[in-house]
C-alpha cells in the first residue's frame, strides 16, 4: 500500500492563504510504502519531517476542530484525528469534511487504538499487540508516549517479544524504464531474521520527497536510496 502526503511551508510564507483549493500550495510530498493504509500513512506523517510522530494531538476545543476539519487545510488531518478523540462519530465527521468513509473509518481505528493503549503499564504489552501495533505503523516514541515512558524503553520491550524490523524488497516497475528499478521498504515482523542469501539486513528510505510535488512515481521510486546493513539491528545516520 503506497500512501502520498503533501508537505506544506506556510510558516515560510506568511501572508499566504493557508486555505487548500485547487491552486497547488505545496512545497513538496512524502510517499511512503506499507503492508496497509495505516503503516504507510504513519510511516508519511513522520517522513514529512515537522515534528509529528504519527496522528499527534493538535486540540481539544471542539468549535475549533469543526473549524478546522470544516475547510481544507494543512493540518486538517491531525484535527480529523482530534474530533475522533473528543468524540464525534463518523457520520459527524462525513457531515464536515465529506471524507470519503473509508478513510474515516482507518483514522477512527487509530485513535480507538491510541485511546485503548494510553494509561497501559508497559508490562501488560505482549507480542500479539506488538505485532499488531507495528502493523498498523505506530513508530516506538508514539507508543512511548501513550505509555508514559521512553523509547528506549519501548524499544527494549518490543525487542524481548521478538518483534523487529524485516525489509522487503520492491518492483515499482515503471512503464519508461527496460528493466524494473528495485527497492525495498521497512516492515516490522515477529522473529525478524537477516536474509538468508546474503546474510545482511538492508535498510531503505521508506519515504522520498519530490522537490517540485509533480514528479511522477518512477521518479520517486528512483530516487529511493538503498544502505547495506551489518547483521546487527544498527542503521545508517
Amino acid at each position: 500500500m503506497v500512501t502520498k502526503v503533501p508537505r506544506f511551508d506556510f510558516e515560510k510564507f506568511s501572508q499566504a492563504d493557508n486555505h487548500l483549493t485547487t491552486q497547488m500550495k505545496s512545497v513538496g510530498e512524502v510517499m511512503a510504502i506499507g503492508s496497509t493504509f495505516q503503516e504507510s500513512l504513519h510511516k508519511a506523517l513522520r517522513g514529512l519531517e515537522i515534528g509529528v510522530d504519527g496522528l499527534d494531538e493538535r486540540s481539544t476545543d471542539r468549535d475549533e476542530i469543526v473549524e478546522e476539519i470544516g475547510e481544507p487545510g494543512p493540518h486538517r488531518l491531525w484535527y480529523v484525528a482530534d474530533a475522533f478523540r473528543i468524540g464525534m462519530s463518523r457520520e459527524q465527521v462525513f457531515e464536515e469534511t465529506a471524507i470519503d468513509p473509508w478513510f474515516l473509518a482507518e483514522i477512527e481505528q487509530l485513535v480507538l487504538t491510541e485511546q485503548r493503549l494510553a494509561g497501559r503499564a508497559l508490562s501488560s504489552v505482549q507480542a500479539e499487540d506488538w505485532l499488531q501495533l507495528k502493523r498498523m505503523g505506530f513508530s516506538d516514541r508514539r507508543l512511548a508516549r501513550l505509555l508514559a515512558v521512553g523509547a528506549g524503553e519501548v524499544r527494549r520491550a518490543r525487542r524481548a517479544h521478538g518483534v523487529r524490523p524485516v525489509y522487503k524488497r520492491v518492483i515499482p516497475a515503471p512503464l519508461n524504464f527496460q528493466q524494473p528499478r528495485r527497492t525495498c521498504t521497512r516492515l516490522t515482523r515477529s522473529n525478524a531474521k537477516p536474509s538468508p542469501r546474503t546474510g545482511a539486513r538492508w535498510w531503505c528510505s521508506a519515504a522520498a520527497r519530490t522537490g517540485s510535488g509533480r514528479a511522477s512515481n518512477s521518479t520517486i521510486a528512483a530516487s529511493m536510496r538503498r544502505w547495506r546493513c551489518a547483521k546487527t539491528d544498527s542503521r545508517p545516520s
